[in-house]
């Protein structure tokens, strides 16, 4: 499934808003400019979450703070992220 989500991606809420999945490694960008990289994996579970489906599991490489999403989606074109705990949504498209 990382596989999948490898390339360029943009949210569509606000296209500024932009990343690159290399490998594992996630590069945060806005505007442009670098925010942050993360490191990725897809896991069965994910911070005390394990029911049924897949998650991706960020750890920031600067502060070590991690993060969970559910993966609502994933296919050549759209990425559905549901960021937990808090349930929001996070709709990304493929730029390459």
């Amino acid at each position: 499934m990382l596989g999948q989500m490898q390339g360029q991606w943009y949210a569509t809420d606000d296209p500024e808003t932009q990343f690159t999945i290399l490998g594992s490694e996630r590069e945060n960008t806005y505007s442009g400019a670098i925010t942050g990289i993360d490191y990725l994996s897809v896991q069965e579970a994910c911070g005390g979450f394990d029911d049924s489906g897949s998650y991706l599991y960020a750890r920031e490489e600067s502060s070590g703070e991690s993060y969970c999403y559910a993966i609502e989606n994933v296919d050549d074109l759209r990425l559905t992220l549901m960021f937990l705990p808090g349930g929001n949504m996070l709709e990304y498209r493929k730029l390459d």
